[in-house]
C-alpha cells in the first residue's frame, strides 16, 4: 500500500502505481496509513453521528481484525498500537486486535525497542509490553502551557473571527463576499483551515477552479498540521469530514489532469513553507469528544492538559 486518499469515489488506498486497491463506502470518514501490515479506518456505519464512530483495524485485503470497539487506533509499532475509548484514556492492542494493556493512561506513545512512554495525570513513565513499569512515573507528562481557566475548551479558544469570516463568505452578499475574498488573498496567514475550505468552495462555484483547488489543499495541509498538534485525537476526524464535503468536486476536477494537480500541490507546499501560521490553531479542538464532554459538564477549574502540543512535539506521531 502506498497511500490513502479521498475523492468523489470515497476513501481508498492506492498501490505504488497509483491504482486503487482497497475502496470504502461513504460510511468510512477517515483512513490511516498502513504499518506492519495493518491500518485503521473510522466508520460511521450504524450511526450518522461522528461521535459514535468506531475505529476498525484492517489488513491489506481489507479484512477487519478484532472487534471495532475503540474510538481511535494509532499506528502499529513492534506489534502493538495505542487505542482510546470515548473518555480518551489509552491502552494497547496487539495485531490480533486484543486489548493486552488496559485502558488507563492519559497519553501513550508508540513502542520502540520494547518500551513505550506513557502518562497518568502529570507524571510519565515507561512500560514494557506487558504493561509493567520499567521506569516508574516521575516526570511531567505534558509540556508546560500558559493556558488555564474554565474546563470547557470553547471558553479557551476564540473562534469568533473564523465564524464571522465563514458567515460572510457563505452569505451571498456579493460586495462583502468579494471584499472578504480579497482580504484573505492579501493576508492568508491570518485565516484558519475552515475559512480556506469555505473559500475554496465559493471560488469553485464561481469557476475559479485552479485557485479553489489551491486553497482547498492549503487548508488540508494546515488542518493536518493542527490535527497533529491537537491532544484530543478524536478531533482529527473533522478533517476527513471536511475533505468528504468540500473535496469531492475539487478532487474530481484535479484528478482529471495529474500534471496540473502536481503543480498545484507543489505551489501549496512552497506557500506553506513561506507563510506564517497566525491563526488560532486550536480551532480543531472544538470538534473532538473532549470538547463535547467537557462543555456538557461545565465544571470550572484549571485544565490539567494542554489543548495542543508545542510545534516541535507535534511531529512525533
Amino acid at each position: 500500500m502506498k497511500d490513502e486518499l479521498f475523492d468523489d469515489r470515497g476513501a481508498y488506498f492506492i498501490d505504488k502505481k497509483g491504482n486503487p486497491v482497497l475502496t470504502f463506502d461513504a460510511t468510512i470518514v477517515d483512513v490511516r496509513p498502513f504499518s506492519e501490515g495493518l491500518a485503521s479506518i473510522l466508520s460511521l456505519k450504524g450511526s450518522g453521528n461522528p461521535l459514535d464512530a468506531k475505529a476498525h483495524v484492517i489488513d491489506k485485503r481489507g479484512r477487519i481484525v478484532g472487534a471495532p470497539r475503540f474510538a481511535s487506533v494509532r499506528r502499529f509499532s513492534e506489534g502493538m498500537a495505542a487505542v482510546t475509548l470515548g473518555d480518551r484514556k489509552f491502552g494497547y492492542i496487539n495485531k490480533a486486535g486484543d486489548l493486552v494493556i488496559g485502558i488507563r493512561f492519559d497519553y501513550a506513545e508508540h513502542f520502540s525497542n520494547g518500551v513505550a512512554e506513557v502518562g497518568i495525570g502529570d507524571q510519565i513513565g515507561y512500560i514494557d509490553k506487558t504493561g509493567k513499569y520499567i521506569w516508574n512515573p516521575v516526570w511531567s507528562a505534558k509540556p508546560a502551557t500558559p493556558l488555564t481557566g474554565p474546563v470547557a475548551p470553547d471558553s479557551l479558544v476564540d473562534t469568533e473571527f473564523i465564524k464571522q469570516t465563514v458567515a460572510i463568505l457563505k452569505g451571498g452578499e456579493s460586495d462583502r463576499q468579494a471584499k472578504c475574498i480579497a482580504q484573505i488573498r492579501q493576508a492568508p496567514q491570518n485565516y484558519a483551515p475552515p475559512v480556506l475550505f469555505v473559500l475554496s468552495y465559493v471560488l469553485f462555484q464561481q469557476g475559479e477552479k485552479d485557485e479553489a483547488s489551491f486553497w482547498f489543499y492549503a487548508g488540508q495541509l494546515r488542518a493536518r498540521f493542527d490535527a497533529n498538534r491537537c491532544t484530543d485525537e478524536t478531533a482529527t476526524q473533522i478533517n476527513a469530514i471536511a475533505n468528504n464535503f468540500f473535496g469531492k468536486a475539487i478532487n474530481k476536477y484535479t484528478f482529471q489532469d495529474l500534471e496540473n494537480l502536481k503543480q498545484i500541490v507543489l505551489k501549496v507546499v512552497d506557500w506553506d513553507r513561506k507563510t506564517p501560521h497566525n491563526y488560532e490553531h486550536r480551532w480543531i479542538n472544538l470538534h473532538g469528544i473532549d470538547a463535547v464532554v467537557e462543555s456538557l459538564q461545565g465544571e470550572e477549574g484549571p485544565r490539567k492538559d494542554p489543548l495542543s502540543l508545542p510545534r516541535a512535539r507535534s511531529f512525533t506521531e
